[in-house]
């Protein structure tokens, strides 16, 4: 989906697994990504629109869409119930782009958190899946993020919901 090779789709679903075993090396580390994490949540989109424009190989619907955006940050969109579930799959996109232009792990891991966060608001704000995980596949994200000491609360919270959502369709016995 979206150009994302399986071999992507695991190396984003495996984003806990990288942890280090010596304790000060993992806090600093923790910093680091939060840090990193922060920087990219509060910017806005227009600091990105080239980026769009290479990503959306010239999707004048999706881009018309961002021009009302210019000045919403990330963060802002992910969690905002109003964003159009397009946004969000746009967000997706653009977060998988950045996880395959990662220069280090600390780039790959807080791309594929708002990679994931841009689900979470699709299943929570719109019970729309954007994605061909499967439920099961996706709580088990979901719960490997909220134990990641580094993520901002208000993703936490993000993706508890969707967490809980996920889990809800298991027992429905939906895909």
């Amino acid at each position: 989906m979206f150009g994302i090779k399986s071999r992507h789709i695991a190396a984003l679903l495996d984003i806990a697994n990288d942890i280090s075993d010596d304790a000060g090396v993992v806090a600093d580390s923790d910093r680091n990504k939060r840090e990193l994490l922060k920087q990219r949540l509060k910017r806005c989109m227009t600091q990105d629109i080239l980026a769009v424009r290479a990503i959306l190989d010239n999707d004048h619907d999706i881009l018309e869409s961002i021009g009302s955006l210019t000045n919403k940050r990330v963060i802002d969109l992910l969690l905002d119930e109003h964003t159009s579930l397009d946004l969000f799959r746009y967000l997706k996109q653009y977060a998988a782009e950045l996880s395959r232009s990662a220069e280090n792990e600390a780039e790959r891991q807080t791309a594929n958190v708002i990679y994931y966060a841009s689900i979470a608001g699709s299943l929570t704000f719109h019970q729309e899946k954007i994605t061909d995980f499967a439920f099961r596949d996706l709580a088990n994200a979901f719960s490997k993020l909220k134990q990641l000491d580094w993520i901002v609360p208000e993703l936490m919270d993000h993706f508890q919901r969707a967490y809980n959502l996920c889990k809800t369709s298991i027992g429905l016995g939906k895909q």
